[in-house]
């Protein structure tokens, strides 16, 4: 049986470790193959600096399609 259609949820993704390694933007990382029902990326914490959600990463992917902001979604109340 093969589940690759399906969309995982990735509550935190993409901490980038490799300072010397850059890290795709969203759009890059949609086209290719990466799904997640919804996203929020690792930030800085605990004594460890993270490079990753630079505002260019944001803006990237809060522009795209696919991506449905919180505020745009009906009340679930």
């Amino acid at each position: 049986m093969f589940y690759f259609e399906l969309m995982v949820t990735l509550s935190e993704c993409g901490a980038n470790i490799d300072a010397n390694a850059e890290l795709g933007l969203l759009s890059e990382q949609w086209n290719a193959g990466a799904r997640w029902l919804w996203f929020m990326p690792w930030y800085d914490g605990e004594g460890v600096s993270l490079s990753h959600a630079s505002q260019e990463w944001w803006l990237d992917a809060m522009s795209q399609s696919y991506v449905i902001a919180r505020e745009s979604l009906p009340s679930f109340k």
